[in-house]
């Protein structure tokens, strides 16, 4: 299936299944069960999101940014985020074994041939956005405990970020060299406001000149 939710002339393509039937959509409800949601960072959703902007407030020289990550559910290291959590969450060694199954058990059939996932997290399955928010979890944590000039705000939906940034271009170009600095398999692409204002899932976020955050959807 090509991703064609941003315009590309080389649309990527990723295997998508369907898993709501099977062991796997039953292991992904339980393990979503995570501190994740509770992070200042979450994003739950688009109603979500509106509701974090309406505290905060933006002066006229910070910038609206969103980063996305590229192909993140292809780039997400399995046995990695595994080890994870196992060292942030000290689960069960069957929970990890059955978590490491239903991740490495992904086939699917093309032109009348069966080929295995062997890289990321198959599209479609209930457990894969919980192991890549686990991942970006931590992925995060480091970026902005190691930056030199940190955002004001940053919020996180799976593999897309809205920032406040109150440094300054310059200082903008450096944190996204940063962020790519982090983790050979994960880059980020960036995008910054255009006349006061930045879309950010099917929300265009805009700056009031009372300094409050406002948007239309």
């Amino acid at each position: 299936m090509p991703k064609i939710r941003r315009p590309t002339q080389d649309p990527q393509r990723r295997c998508t299944i369907k898993a709501h039937w099977i062991p796997v959509a039953t292991t992904g409800k339980i393990s979503g069960q995570t501190p994740t949601t509770s992070r200042q960072s979450y994003v739950k959703n688009a109603s979500h999101f509106i509701e974090l902007l309406k505290k905060e407030t933006v002066q006229p020289d910070h910038l609206l940014v969103s980063f996305d990550v590229v192909s993140l559910f292809t780039n997400v290291l399995v046995a990695e985020t595994l080890e994870i959590i196992r060292r942030k969450y000290k689960p069960p060694d069957h929970i990890i074994d059955l978590t490491k199954h239903c991740l490495k058990s992904t086939y699917v059939i093309y032109k009348d041939k069966r080929y295995k996932q062997i890289e990321g997290v198959p599209m479609g399955s209930p457990f894969s956005p919980v192991i890549a928010n686990l991942f970006m979890e931590d992925l995060e944590t480091r970026a902005l405990q190691t930056a030199s000039h940190k955002p004001k705000l940053w919020l996180r939906y799976v593999d897309d970020t809205f920032v406040i940034w109150t440094h300054g271009r310059e200082q903008l170009d450096g944190f996204l060299d940063h962020l790519n600095s982090i983790h050979q398999k994960i880059k980020f692409t960036m995008k910054t406001e255009d006349n006061n204002q930045l879309p950010f899932l099917d929300v265009l976020v805009k700056k009031r000149q009372d300094e409050s955050v406002g948007h239309t959807v």
